[in-house]
């Protein structure tokens, strides 16, 4: 397999989450001692030299560990889901029936969603070790409501468009569970650029 898109299709995955230095505005405090949750539905759109893709997704992030991204199918079904318990990572292919499980973070990396829910610290490919930048913009000064999140690591970048964010709602423990049905089948890190071309379609 082509180690350079494995690496990109790796890069794809984790850029979602959040970067390391890198010009930012604060995510939303409004006075308050943090962000405890954040839910949205959210665009997301890829692009890189040789692609983009646009899909209308759902993230929400609690506290410093965890975190869960779906990316929805034509009728609003799940397409792809990830979540992320501390630098544990699941994520699950639907049509596919395959999912991944496992730390593609390098060991002095944070984790996806301290980072997030923060707007501070590092996170670090550990296949590369290649560090993910990020600007945050909110809707209006003084705001604190997240409105685009730009995350680039080298020529791709990936935009989040926040629609409906809500900041600091009850999000219970267990919408960051994932079921794997039994059949399932495991892939390796070497095998998700292969899953990861679905996104496109």
């Amino acid at each position: 397999m082509n180690l350079k898109k494995l690496n990109n299709c790796a890069l794809f995955l984790v850029v979602f989450f959040a970067g390391c230095a890198g010009p930012r505005v604060q995510l939303p405090l409004s006075g308050k001692a943090g962000l405890k949750t954040l839910k949205s539905a959210v665009m997301v759109s890829y692009a890189s030299p040789s692609e983009k893709i646009k899909k209308r997704s759902l993230l929400a992030v609690k506290g410093d560990s965890l975190l869960r991204f779906e990316i929805k199918g034509f009728f609003n079904e799940p397409f792809f889901m990830l979540v992320a318990r501390g630098k544990i990572i699941q994520a699950y292919f639907v049509a596919e029936n395959a999912y991944f499980e496992g730390e593609l973070f390098d060991a002095d990396s944070d984790n996806p969603a301290s980072v997030f829910i923060n707007n501070s610290g590092k996170l670090k490919l550990k296949a590369t070790r290649q560090e993910i930048t990020s600007l945050f913009t909110l809707k209006n000064t003084g705001s604190g409501i997240p409105a685009t999140a730009d995350l680039t690591a080298g020529e791709h970048k990936v935009t989040f468009t926040f629609l409906d964010p809500e900041l600091d709602i009850d999000l219970p423990d267990s919408l960051f569970e994932m079921l794997i049905p039994k059949k399932a089948r495991r892939i390796s890190e070497q095998e998700l650029s292969r899953y990861l071309l679905t996104w496109k379609k």
